[in-house]
């Protein structure tokens, strides 16, 4: 809202004074011509804005899917790989103002808070209202698929958990009656433990109907921020998830296996407070759940974000990177990526991409592969081998890509066996 009334007052050429321009706005940040800071909080969000800027507004967007969709298509065989179910007409939704959580590392939680210089509850579309975005998407674009890509779909809380079982109602209602079709599929972000529950002698178990409602109304695909399988990493400050632990982590990825739900978990390999220990620790469990049919996302170095709890912290030491800005010529060193303790970690770091690079070619090479995409699970297999080398563990380095030419063989065989039904 803040940037449109900009556009909107922006003159055309040079000669203008900055401040001038923002006079009555709220909501920015700039330097007057001595060099001052100015900074106006912006007002507090509404529940009236937000519904205004997530959803009255998203249903009146004219946007052109079917080129985006034609472009991603071209990618599609490279990423229905390893089970995954890769839907090129999806479409994505934002239905949660932010974050609720305090992982260690992220800022997301940050930005409304730090923007209007105060907290804010988080705010929901409802239900009903996701269900109209998701039938005016199918109805007017022919989406076949929905990403929600809200940090946590589940919110963390029993309204988010109600509201995810009134959508699969709602969702399941509008696949019996036609209105929907059967096959139309629904991704989530979520958190390890919104999938548990308390039983009566308050043990934390497995939420089966909350898994049974999602499979039947079409949930393929579960997003989970895992981070790491160390129990002590992950009550660590950077990651600051103290009511995971390996065993709740696993007792979830195996139900949601068990229903197909199709987990992929996030992987943050290199933890400032990491061992060589943790390291392999999290890289064997990580490979034991991919032969299982997991998904694999891996993020390589845990980057500085300003916002988050650890930045700016002295006992978390960070790269930095130059930013020379284009008008003035001045220089900014922005903050990187934080710097490992572990001596033999961090001596590594400036390595890891280079080697999982030469990986990457040579299975390309392997396998002739000439798609323009070359597999998320590929590249994540890829850096857990090149780590595992780079800290000596070649038996490990050996076992990942045995499973990588294994499963690209799987994949080559069963994309020729396609072919032939299509030609027969």
């Amino acid at each position: 809202k803040t940037l449109y009334e900009l556009c909107l007052r922006f003159p055309r050429g040079t000669d203008f004074e900055n401040s001038e321009i923002v006079k009555g706005m709220d909501g920015y940040a700039l330097l007057d011509k001595t060099g001052q800071l100015i900074y106006s909080p912006k007002n507090v969000l509404t529940k009236a804005e937000f519904e205004e800027l997530s959803f009255y507004q998203v249903m009146e967007l004219d946007v052109p899917y079917e080129l985006y969709w034609n472009k991603v298509r071209i990618a599609t065989s490279s990423l229905n790989f390893h089970g995954n179910k890769f839907v090129a007409e999806t479409v994505r939704l934002y239905t949660t103002s932010h974050c609720p959580m305090v992982c260690g590392y992220c800022s997301s939680r940050s930005f409304i808070a730090e923007s209007q210089q105060q907290k804010s509850a988080v705010m929901m579309l409802s239900a009903s209202q996701i269900h109209q975005l998701i039938i005016h998407y199918v109805e007017k674009y022919g989406a076949k698929g929905f990403l929600f890509s809200d940090d946590t779909f589940l919110v963390g809380s029993k309204e988010g958990i109600k509201r995810a079982f009134d959508l699969c109602y709602l969702l399941i209602d509008s696949k019996s009656n036609g209105a929907l079709p059967k096959d139309i599929v629904f991704n989530i972000q979520a958190r390890v433990d919104e999938f548990l529950m308390r039983n009566d002698r308050n043990e934390r178990v497995i939420d089966w109907d909350l898994m049974d409602t999602m499979e039947k109304a079409g949930f393929s695909g579960l997003g989970l921020g895992i981070e790491t399988f160390s129990d002590n990493l992950l009550k660590c400050r950077s990651i600051n998830k103290p009511i995971f632990s390996e065993e709740i982590c696993r007792k979830v990825l195996d139900a949601l296996l068990k229903k197909g739900l199709n987990p992929t978990f996030n992987l943050i390999l290199v933890i400032p407070e990491s061992t060589v220990e943790d390291l392999i620790h999290s890289i064997e469990v990580t490979l034991e759940y991919y032969l299982k049919g997991s998904q694999i996302a891996v993020t390589t170095l845990m980057d500085s974000f300003p916002g988050s709890s650890i930045h700016g912290c002295d006992d978390y030491a960070v790269t930095t990177k130059k930013w020379k800005n284009p008008y003035t010529g001045h220089i900014v060193n922005i903050s990187d990526y934080f710097i490992p303790r572990d001596k033999i970690i961090a001596s590594i770091i400036g390595q890891i991409k280079e080697v999982a690079s030469r990986e990457i070619e040579k299975i390309k090479n392997d396998f002739s592969w000439e798609q323009p995409v070359i597999p998320k699970a590929i590249t994540g297999l890829s850096i857990l081998m090149a780590v595992s080398r780079l800290v000596g563990r070649f038996d490990l380095a050996d076992h990942i890509k045995n499973v990588i030419c294994e499963d690209f063989q799987k994949h080559l065989h069963k994309e020729e066996k396609e072919l032939k039904n299509i030609r027969s």
